[in-house]
């Protein structure tokens, strides 16, 4: 028969092989008993790289499992913190926001046409409770949504009479000192105008100054763009005017 030590037969394999088993380690790793050399000895009582202290070394009330978990707790809080110091005086994404404002209103025959605070030249002009300008409307809405205020139709809502066509400036400088109430400035406004009607590329250097006046920025900080519905939808035969804005906010040093 087989003359091999029974420890190293083991179970067929799937070709009915028997398996040989793994080689065994000296005898005195599997005690676990220290070798006689010196420096290897010496190499072993030695603290291992990842231990910062050696156990034995702690002092009696580093045992105590309150003080542990304590300092465990502390090490937590200090990573929610985040960094202190020069790293935590940089900008942060909680210092800015962004918010989207957005309008739509009808263009009625005799009304004015005012847009971002300037009188265009055309026949027919935006509908509204107020003045009807939809562009200070869709800013006041991103101005306001950035800082986490409620919608101009909440905080100048259609059915009061003190709004019955009140000038939209008037509107957007009341929604800007209730932004900067709150800690928060604005930054740089971005207006796209879409319409059939009135021609806005005419007008967009006066618009851009207007906007910059009422929100006391550079006029480089504040975009105008025209477009036109290219013939589709209801609104391109010049029935409506539609606004989008958007609007960067940061914390007020």
């Amino acid at each position: 028969g087989d003359r091999r030590p029974r420890r190293a037969l083991g179970r067929g394999d799937a070709a009915g092989d028997a398996r040989r088993a793994l080689p065994r380690r000296p005898r005195a790793l599997r005690e676990r008993r220290l070798p006689t050399d010196r420096r290897r000895r010496a190499a072993r009582a030695l603290p291992r790289p990842h231990e910062a202290r050696r156990v034995d070394a702690l002092e009696p009330e580093d045992h105590d499992p309150r003080r542990r978990r304590a300092r465990r707790g502390a090490r937590r809080r200090r990573r929610r913190r985040g960094p202190r110091g020069p790293l935590a005086r940089t900008e942060t994404m909680s210092s800015i926001r962004v918010g989207v404002g957005y309008d739509v209103h009808r263009l009625e025959e005799g009304r004015p046409c005012i847009l971002g605070g300037v009188t265009l030249p055309h026949p027919s002009g935006p509908t509204g409770h107020s003045d009807g300008d939809a562009v200070l409307h869709a800013l006041t809405d991103a101005v306001t949504g950035a800082a986490g205020l409620d919608d101009i139709g909440t905080l100048f809502p259609d059915d009061d009479p003190e709004w019955k066509d009140a000038d939209s400036a008037k509107l957007f400088r009341g929604a800007l000192d209730l932004v900067r109430a709150r800690g928060w400035r604005p930054v740089n406004v971005d207006v796209v105008i879409a319409t059939e009607g009135p021609r806005i590329k005419p007008h967009r250097a006066e618009m851009r100054a207007s906007i910059a006046a009422l929100a006391e920025l550079d006029v480089d900080a504040v975009n105008v763009k025209g477009k036109t519905f290219e013939g589709l939808g209801a609104m391109a035969e010049g029935r409506a005017v539609e606004v989008h804005a958007v609007c960067l906010i940061e914390r007020a040093r």
